[in-house]
């Protein structure tokens, strides 16, 4: 039996009459039934054991990046504070799982409100979701981090393994037929967002549907083939000054056409609707990816979510739409981008609205490539396409590492 680590687990419950509910069953679920119960995983992979305790132990808070109501709790970490500094905690760790995108133009809020407790009390730590933080000159003691996604990414990792062996199988045993590059372009689409919808304008107006396997909006409305109505987003959404003539709107990032009939758009095979999943049999039988990140406009730093990595892990090149110098980064991590494919000088223009028509640019370029000849071109980097995947689980383990020596306590 490794290393035993006291923990007393909490989960902020933003809309809730607790705030603060108690996680007693946070070694009883698998990570793939919700983000807070990578702890066994945890134990797992560091050989160490969990045990819930609630003195002499480590308050672990762990909460989606709503900080508004976070630090409208003065009281609660008034109480905090007061518990470890009698030893009843030996450590605090708050640990934002996910972002919540409206709360970074409060960081500094943030910081004051944490400092104004603990200042810079190194049994606090504070770990942020921003993997690459401006704020460089924190107050508080506090570190910036990959949320979950290292345990989602080492799942995912593990499903491409298996899947890549059960499809050199089907291969070698010429029962079944094999995948082959039927479409251009894949790309998973669930909420509705201003980029998303930009997408769905650009594959209507160029006719690219039949070359494209994509999915649009599935969470909102499930199975049925209920019609997407743009206007109905629009009068519910931020959205709603933007919008002109009936004709055109003019979103954040250029005009949406209005006459366009926006709706769900399932993959071929692949329907699942957690973020967990990977749609593998989609991405294999498609030449290159498009990513929209849930985040695409820079303020406090560079988020990296799973959705990049994922890219990755399907083994096929790929144009993201997310911050400005996001492919900088990930060759700075090591990752082989796709300079040999596409112009990626996309990745250093801080307007949002040209770096999205420079993205479509190069996508439509790519369209207009018959699949046999970028076939060709993709063949060529077979080897980087593996270096990428492996690197994802490396980097997805040297990030696990650093959430277990969260809990050294000297």
């Amino acid at each position: 039996m490794g290393n035993i680590i006291k923990i007393l687990p909490l989960e902020f419950v933003e809309h809730s009459h607790l705030k603060f509910r108690p996680i007693t069953e946070f070694k009883d679920k698998e990570w793939v039934m919700g983000n807070n119960y990578w702890f066994p995983i945890l134990e797992k992979i560091c050989d160490v054991q969990f045990n819930l305790c609630e003195t002499d132990t480590i308050l672990f808070i762990i909460y989606n990046g709503q900080a508004e109501q976070l630090i409208a709790q003065p009281e609660y970490f008034f109480d905090v504070k007061k518990k470890l500094d009698e030893g009843v905690y030996k450590k605090v760790i708050l640990f934002q799982n996910e972002v919540n995108w409206d709360t970074f133009e409060r960081i500094l809020d943030i910081e004051d409100f944490f400092y104004g407790i603990f200042r810079d009390d190194n049994r606090f730590i504070f770990v942020r979701n921003i993997f690459k933080s401006k704020f460089n000159f924190t107050k508080i003691n506090s570190q910036f981090s990959f949320g979950c996604f290292p345990f989602q990414l080492l799942y995912n990792y593990n499903e491409t393994v298996e899947f890549e062996n059960e499809l050199n199988y089907r291969n070698s045993s010429k029962l079944l037929k094999p995948f082959e590059k039927t479409y251009h372009l894949f790309s998973a689409n669930c909420n509705v967002k201003e980029e998303r919808l930009h997408l769905y304008q650009f594959l209507e107006k160029n006719n690219y549907w039949d070359k494209s396997n994509v999915s649009f909006f599935l969470p909102l409305y499930n199975r049925n083939t209920k019609r997407f109505n743009i206007q109905d987003f629009i009068n519910e959404n931020f959205l709603y000054a933007n919008v002109g003539d009936g004709k055109k709107f003019i979103s954040h990032l250029g005009e949406i056409d209005l006459d366009i009939n926006y709706f769900p758009k399932k993959m071929k095979y692949d329907n699942f609707h957690q973020v967990k999943n990977l749609a593998l049999a989609d991405s294999i039988e498609s030449v290159f990816q498009l990513i929209f990140e849930t985040r695409y406009h820079s303020h406090c730093g560079l988020v990296l979510s799973e959705k990049i990595f994922k890219g990755f892990l399907y083994k096929t090149p790929f144009l993201v739409f997310a911050q400005y110098g996001v492919l900088k980064l990930l060759k700075e991590l090591g990752f082989k981008t796709f300079d040999w494919l596409v112009d990626e000088s996309y990745d250093y223009e801080p307007d949002d609205r040209k770096r999205l028509n420079l993205v479509f640019e190069e996508t439509k370029k790519l369209f207009d490539t018959p699949i046999h000849v970028l076939n060709e071109k993709i063949k060529l980097h077979s080897d980087d396409f593996e270096y990428n995947r492996k690197l994802v689980n490396t980097f997805a383990l040297s990030e696990i590492d650093k959430i277990y020596k969260l809990f050294d306590v000297q």
